[in-house]
C-alpha cells in the first residue's frame, strides 16, 4: 500500500482468490479508513473470483460510510469482464488501463 494523506494506493495482485483474500481484505479496509481517495490498481490481476469481488463490495461500501471515494484504476480486461458479469459496472468507478 502506498500513501499519503490525501491518497491511498493499493495494488492487487495476481490472483484475487483463494487464502490471499483476508490479507488483501485487510489492506483494503485500512486504507479506506485511513485516506480521503483509494485507487485500487487492478493492472496485474489474471484472476477475480466471486470471493475477491465481494472483497471489492465490502472496501467500496466501507469506504462510502467513511466518505472515502474508492476507485479502480488500470483494469484490465479480467477485472471489468468479472465486474460486468456480477453487474457491479454501475457500481464501481472504473479507469480502464491501457492493456484492457
Amino acid at each position: 500500500v502506498g500513501s499519503h494523506p490525501e491518497m491511498a494506493l493499493v495494488v492487487l495482485p495476481a490472483h484475487v482468490e483463494g487464502r490471499a483474500i483476508a490479507g488483501q481484505r485487510r489492506v483494503l479496509l485500512r486504507a479506506v479508513t485511513a485516506a480521503p481517495r483509494v485507487e485500487v490498481d487492478c493492472r496485474n490481476v489474471s484472476s477475480l473470483s466471486s470471493a475477491g469481488l465481494a472483497v471489492l463490495v465490502h472496501a467500496l461500501r466501507t469506504a462510502r460510510r467513511f466518505g472515502t471515494e474508492l476507485r479502480l484504476v488500470e483494469v484490465n480486461a479480467t477485472v471489468s469482464d468479472a465486474v460486468r458479469r456480477h453487474r457491479l459496472d454501475d457500481v464501481f468507478l472504473l479507469e480502464v488501463g491501457a492493456a484492457a
